[in-house]
């Protein structure tokens, strides 16, 4: 229904040559839809509307599935947009999108759109039940056939059990106990079938005997009886065999009989000792029995044992074991009777032992000579005034034992050792040798003999070269901090000079003094008066050391007291013997 407003005439347009006056007419096409309006004073209004067909229809589809021996149950699947109606088989419905079925059957689904439209699909849900055909086929076991493998067909996995606890999933298993044996064959669609069948034993034991007997110095032949139901075959010493029932034979040792029935089965037994006798059947059960055939060829059973010699050990006991009487041989032509000889060289023992019965056994054992000595070395040092311990260094093969000065000992490998002297070493091996050696610790605590001399200082000797002697290195030490390491330094410096001179770490002290000579002369000087009748004056100069004089006129003089004839100061210089120097001055008027 279209609806129109407006204050007037209503006058509709449309598609496929629609028109109509009514305010609010239906309509069936879809298009677009124009109202003109006529006022009652003439004037027109337009309006248009559109009319929209929805006809899409849901889209429906349906899935089913199979049903089978472990599948009892499907969930359709219905796809659609809309609302889900189901039918199917035994009169089913449902409305759920996706329901679950137990029966097998076309099922078929209606999807109703919300526009009104519906869509239609169809599925098949199938059933397979189909049995796998399970057979199972065993066998027999006997003495021979100790496993019997299992046939089963069928088409599926399968599941074998029997006795035991047996179990096993492989088609065609192979089993070796007697019983009934079921199979249990599942197919893919989940469907068993099963089989069962049966393993049996044929057991029963032939009834083997043997006899044999005894064999001695006297007798060398026995017959070997052997009874049982089947085929024989005896086996024995060098080689021995025989398929005769009861074969003569006459060398010691074990004798195997093998019965064999027609079963295939075999029956054992032996001889030479105590012979047993198994008879197997057709079936190839088996049985026993024995009989004893006594030997006496016992030989003695000869052991020999020997031993080492070495520097300790002069003398070996050779032992000997066996039943019967001893008989030795050895290097150096030996011989002896006696079970364990005494032996003092080395070398090879043979020992024959005779039994009672005359059968010998024979052995022989070495004797060995240890003498290796262990190698001794020894080594010592040189003990001075800055060493005061040295180690001794031992080598050998052994134990160690040192000996020395001031009664000492040790068993330490490399002892240390304060003294000077002889350090004597014996090494002892395990074997008993000994091997000696020996070193010397000396003593070097010879002084280098310092000797030091200094000298005078005075107004003309400003230094003094120190004069060292001794063997080694030189430290001076002296004044105003004063050090060096020459043998002959220079100093200025009046004082006590040390000095230390050492080269095996032994030192040797010396002292000497530089001394100061600085003493003045002490000058003095007198003149005089010249007048009418004194026409010279003699000059008196007193000091210690020589004389210089000058004056007036360029007078000189060396002469301690000289005359002068002329008036004036007079100067006197006194040089002493250290060349110091003092000055005095007069006047002669």
């Amino acid at each position: 229904m279209l609806v129109g407003t407006g204050n007037g005439t209503f006058a509709w347009s449309g598609p496929n040559g629609f028109s109509s006056t009514v305010q609010n007419p239906n309509v069936g096409a879809a298009g677009t839809y124009n109202l003109v309006v006529t006022g009652a004073n003439g004037c027109t209004s337009d309006a248009s509307t559109e009319v929209t067909q929805d006809a899409e229809v849901p889209g429906a589809t349906a899935q089913g599935g199979v049903l089978n021996c472990n599948v009892s149950s499907i969930m359709l699947v219905g796809t659609g947009n809309g609302t889900f109606a189901w039918s199917g088989p035994n009169g089913f419905s449902s409305t759920v999108q996706n329901p679950n079925v137990g029966a097998a059957g076309t099922y078929n689904l209606v999807v109703t759109g919300a526009n009104g439209c519906t869509s239609d699909a169809s599925t098949e849900v199938t059933q397979d039940a189909e049995v796998p055909g399970a057979t199972a086929q065993g066998g027999v076991l006997n003495c021979n056939v100790s496993s019997i493998m299992l046939v089963g067909t069928g088409n599926g996995t399968f599941a074998w059990s029997g006795p035991n606890g047996f179990s096993s999933t492989v088609q065609n298993p192979n089993v070796g106990a007697a019983g009934i044996y079921n199979l249990v064959v599942t197919g893919t669609n989940g469907c068993t079938s099963n089989a069962s069948t049966e393993v049996t034993l044929d057991e029963q034991t032939p009834g083997a005997t043997a006899q044999g007997g005894v064999l001695n110095c006297n007798v060398s032949s026995i017959m070997l009886v052997g009874t049982g139901n089947g085929t024989f075959a005896w086996s024995g010493p060098n080689g021995f065999s025989s398929t005769v029932q009861n074969p003569n034979v006459g060398a010691a040792g074990i004798y195997n009989l093998v019965v064999t029935g027609t079963n295939g089965c075999t029956s054992n037994a032996s001889a030479a000792g105590t012979y047993n006798l198994v008879v197997t059947g057709a079936n190839g059960c088996t049985s026993d029995a024995s009989t004893e055939v006594t030997q006496d060829a016992e030989v003695p059973g000869a052991t020999a044992q020997g031993g080492v010699l070495n520097c300790n050990v002069s003398s070996i006991m050779l032992v000997g074991t066996g039943n019967g009487t001893f008989a030795w041989s050895g290097p150096n032509g030996f011989s002896s009777t006696v079970q364990n000889p005494n032996v003092g060289a080395a070398g090879i023992y043979n020992l024959v032992v005779t039994g009672t019965n005359g059968c010998t056994s024979n052995a022989s054992t070495e004797v060995t000579l240890d003498e290796q000595t262990p190698g001794a070395t020894a080594q010592g040092g040189v003990l001075n005034c800055n060493v005061s311990s040295i180690m001794l260094v031992g080598t050998g093969n052994g134990t160690f034992a040192w000996s020395g000065p001031n009664g000492f000992s040790s068993t330490v490998q490399n002892p240390n050792v304060g003294a000077a002297g002889i350090y004597n070493l014996v090494v002892t091996g395990t074997n008993g040798c000994t091997s000696n050696a020996s070193t010397e610790v000396t003593l070097d605590e010879q002084t280098p003999g310092a000797t030091a001399q200094g000298g005078v200082l005075n107004c003309n000797v400003s230094s003094i070269m120190l004069v060292g002697t001794g063997n080694g290195t030189f430290a001076w030490s002296g004044p105003n901090g004063f050090s060096s390491t020459m043998q002959n330094p220079n100093v200025g410096a009046a004082g006590t000079y040390n000095v230390v001179t050492g080269a095996n770490g032994c030192t040797s002290d010396a002292s000497t003094e530089v001394t100061q000579d600085a003493e003045v002369p002490g000058a003095t000087a007198q003149g005089g008066v010249l007048n009418c009748n004194v026409s010279s004056i003699m000059l008196v100069g007193t000091g210690n050391g020589t004389f210089a004089w000058s004056g007036p006129n360029g007078f000189s003089s060396t002469v301690q007291n000289p005359n002068v004839g002329a008036a004036g100061t007079y100067n006197l210089v006194v040089t002493g013997a250290n060349g110091c120097t003092s000055d005095a001055s007069t006047e002669v008027t």
